[in-house]
């Protein structure tokens, strides 16, 4: 399956900690991140693209210093607004969130922060509900927590007391499933790190736990997933006790019953990989992102078909010749920003100052006609007679 890249350009010249990413509206996103050369403070950064070309807007602080969260998390509301969830170092490591405005490629202001958690938060994800609504999933300290933000204008309300569905957790994501149901992947740090799940009803701003389902009972880490269908979802994960194996499932979900599909190496060829990123294409294909550990620490993207819960791999192409990634816990991020069209956001881990970078990738058309072209036959021209050209002309009059 062809892919076409950019050119990467940087959104950070300086050390970039960790980041997330969200399409905005067509050929538009954001990017934030942890700038570990400003005292870790909170940053994010919009750009349109034009083909494969990024054009980014200015750079706008959101938080003075976010390092103690080891991530941070961001997603659309609507085509002008985004809202982006992490822990201020400098109000206690408490968890905020905060939406900013968007007018083309910039950033045009923050809206008030809102605390949604009162007590040290890590590992902190959200994903967008609806064009007012979002949901956040974190480690508090000591347990997995839930909550829902809602939003008029840029002023946000949360879940008055966000619900523990869980014992400690690392490497968070979620996704949504309808308007009043989303899913959560996490390590579960109380259960010897292994994968699980956990799907949520939501009725107002209250979140309602289902069962936990296991996904994998070995150490399992950055995790990534992205929504399906309203009732399906896909989710990536490192299996650090097999060589750090990177594995691929569909599961479906059935009110809040988890059903798993089969788990698929994404990388039987090196069979090793940390970080990862997923994204939806269209309803047939979804592509992943990961650090190829076994190949020099690139960075590597698979465009996958799927069909039910069955996901088949296609060749890995790639989209930085450096070593990407780092040893924070988020630092490759995608997102579909038009038809066959990806943001890639990623730390250059090859430079020194591990810059900031992010690069376009573009599905080539001509890869899905790959297999269905059996045969061209070129014949000759032929030469009309006047009374046939009289003829042809007179049946298109």
């Amino acid at each position: 399956m062809a892919v076409d890249f950019g050119t990467a350009l940087e959104f950070e010249s300086g050390a970039v900690k960790f980041l997330d990413c969200a399409e905005i509206d067509t050929d538009k996103f954001v990017v934030a991140y942890c700038d570990d050369d400003d005292t870790d403070a909170g940053k994010c950064r919009v750009a349109t693209v034009s083909g494969g070309t990024i054009s980014w807007g200015a750079i706008l602080e959101f938080a003075s210093d976010i390092g103690i969260g080891v991530t941070v998390g961001v997603c659309k509301l609507d085509t002008d607004k985004f809202v982006v969830v992490y822990a201020d170092d400098a109000q206690g490591d408490d968890g905020y969130a905060r939406v900013g405005s968007v007018s083309g490629n910039t950033i045009t202001g923050y809206g008030a922060e809102k605390e949604f958690e009162t007590t040290n938060v890590t590992y902190v994800s959200c994903c967008q509900l609806g064009t007012d609504k979002f949901a956040i999933i974190y480690d508090n300290a000591t347990v997995g927590t839930a909550c829902i933000g809602t939003v008029s204008g840029t002023t946000i309300t949360t879940t008055a007391a966000p619900v523990a569905f869980e014992g400690n957790v690392a490497y968070t994501s979620c996704c949504k499933l309808d308007t009043d149901k989303f899913i959560a992947f996490y390590s579960d740090l109380g259960d010897s790190q292994y994968l699980k799940a956990c799907a949520f009803t939501i009725s107002g701003t209250t979140p309602t736990p289902g069962a936990i389902s296991t996904l994998l009972a070995q150490v399992s880490r950055y995790t990534s997933c992205d929504q399906l269908d309203t009732d399906k979802c896909v989710v990536v994960w490192a299996d650090v006790v097999t060589d750090t194996a990177g594995y691929i499932e569909i599961v479906t979900v059935s009110g809040t019953n988890i059903t798993e599909g089969a788990q698929v190496d994404v990388n039987p060829t090196s069979d090793s990989i940390v970080h990862t990123g997923i994204a939806k294409v269209n309803a047939t294909e979804l592509a992943v992102i990961y650090e190829d550990s076994g190949n020099s620490e690139k960075g590597a993207l698979r465009i996958c078909t799927y069909t039910g819960d069955t996901v088949s791999l296609n060749g890995e192409e790639i989209f930085s010749d450096a070593q990407v990634g780092g040893i924070e816990a988020k630092m490759l991020a995608v997102c579909l920003i038009s038809t066959n069209k990806l943001a890639i956001v990623y730390v250059d881990d090859a430079d020194v100052s591990n810059h900031g970078e992010a690069i376009v990738g573009i599905i080539a058309v001509a890869a899905y006609w790959e297999g269905f072209i059996k045969e061209v036959k070129i014949y000759p021209a032929k030469a009309f007679s006047a009374s046939e050209i009289a003829y042809n002309y007179n049946l298109t009059r």
